[in-house]
């Protein structure tokens, strides 16, 4: 483990992690995108990503360096593309078990990888080459307190035990492995993902692999949280995503060492007009989809009125004539008829 760098008053301060509207869907989108950057270019075989997440139903502050509570994102559609990718129909026997990881919290009292994981990766306890030693693994080594009657570790959680029965439906857990690496978006650590995979594809050797993992996954959520701006997030909130772009957050507030080693500080840097300019466009956007139901409401307000308006002047015409046209016919029928 690599001695942590001590912690500047400047990294001190909490981090706001903003609500997304549609949450689930928002999960729901990240698990297919997760799904196309891996199949066929890292997995070859089967393979599924758990993905543990900060929850954002709500925006919270968090310390970057205390635990964190994470949460299963997007199990329903994971379960729905490890059907697909295994040609197998949904299994109602495994409902419970996805149930229970869909409807449940991870904290470094609960969890057996995730928030211990993050914890130290935001920590920046461990380098990029410490991660096939602390975050790779075979999967009969991670559900030892389930599957080995002699263990002397803990128990095994819950939430492993319903990992468990899901897993073994899919993979062989004698030989198949799991990968857990940080989701990185703009700057800083937003949880775990853990691709559970078939020992045909180890990469165990191929540390690039996991490099260009994290990368691309951090490129598909940015991506995408840009994207979700269009459906609710407020616009004063881009300087929230703007803050990790600058320069000196690296220097003071987030010096992670993984950060460093992939370059994070100049891939923000290169293409920091993409962000600056997609922000400017949502913004625009956003602006534009604010003031639309006013427009419309206004707009419509008056295409009423002027309709009652001419309806009430054609009637007001109409009515003159009809009153002057029995007025004559009053008149005309008294002069042929004087006697009545």
């Amino acid at each position: 483990m690599t001695q942590a760098p001590a912690i500047r008053p400047e990294q001190l301060a909490p981090r706001e992690v903003i609500a997304f509207p549609q949450v689930d869907e928002f999960y729901d989108m990240l698990q297919y995108r997760l799904n196309m950057i891996s199949s066929g270019f890292i997995f070859q075989q089967p393979f599924t990503i758990f993905v543990n997440a900060l929850p954002r139903e709500r925006t919270t502050f968090i310390d970057r360096y205390s635990n964190v509570q994470l949460i299963y994102a997007g199990i329903r559609r994971q379960r729905k593309l490890l059907n697909e990718l295994t040609f197998r129909k949904s299994n109602p026997k495994l409902d419970p078990y996805w149930d229970f990881l869909d409807h449940t919290a991870l904290d470094s009292d609960t969890a057996v990888v995730s928030s211990q994981l993050y914890q130290a990766f935001s920590n920046g306890s461990y380098k990029l080459t410490d991660i096939p030693r602390v975050g790779m693994g075979r999967l009969k080594n991670y559900f030892a307190p389930i599957l080995d009657p002699n263990h002397k570790g803990l128990p095994a959680t819950p939430r492993q035990r319903a990992e468990y029965q899901i897993l073994k439906e899919f993979f062989d857990v004698e030989r198949d492995l799991y990968a857990s690496i940080p989701l990185v978006l703009f700057g800083e650590f937003d949880g775990i993902m853990h691709f559970v995979y078939s020992h045909k594809d180890d990469l165990t050797v191929r540390n690039r692999a996991l490099a260009g993992l994290i990368r691309s996954s951090s490129a598909m959520i940015e991506t995408q949280v840009l994207e979700w701006d269009l459906v609710g997030r407020n616009p004063e909130k881009t300087i929230v995503i703007l803050m990790p772009l600058e320069e000196d957050f690296y220097k003071n507030v987030n010096r992670n060492p993984i950060l460093r080693e992939l370059g994070f500080r100049e891939y923000y840097r290169k293409y920091l007009g993409f962000y600056q300019k997609r922000i400017r466009f949502n913004d625009d956007v956003i602006h534009s989809k604010v003031y639309r139901p006013y427009l419309k409401a206004a707009i419509t307000a008056i295409m009423i009125d002027s309709f009652a308006h001419n309806v009430s002047a054609h009637s007001l015409v109409a009515l003159n004539w009809w009153f002057k046209q029995r007025a004559e016919n009053i008149r005309s029928f008294q002069r042929t008829h004087p006697a009545v």
